[in-house]
């Protein structure tokens, strides 16, 4: 049995909404931000979660340790973009 689910194509959705202005939209340090999935190659495949403070806490880790990644290198070097945001 095929499944289908229903899409709208994303060059639609650009179309539809240009210009709209993005939603107010309440978070928590804690709430998911991102879903990575394994190969499930010690069994099935799964879904591992990260949050927002998750995400933060590596960034700054790899700050301190001296090793930004390389998309924040490359911001940092074309920008001048300050990581850690000054007064935090």
């Amino acid at each position: 049995m095929a499944w289908q689910v229903a899409s709208t194509p994303l060059a639609d959705l650009l179309r539809d909404f240009a210009g709209e202005a993005m939603p107010e939209v309440q978070m928590q340090p804690d709430d998911h931000a991102t879903i990575m999935y394994t190969s499930g190659s010690t069994g099935h495949p799964k879904g591992a979660l990260s949050s927002h403070r998750g995400i933060l806490s590596a960034l700054y880790s790899w700050m301190l340790m001296g090793r930004p990644p390389k998309w924040l290198r490359e911001m940092q070097r074309t920008k001048g973009t300050v990581f850690p945001p000054r007064g935090c």
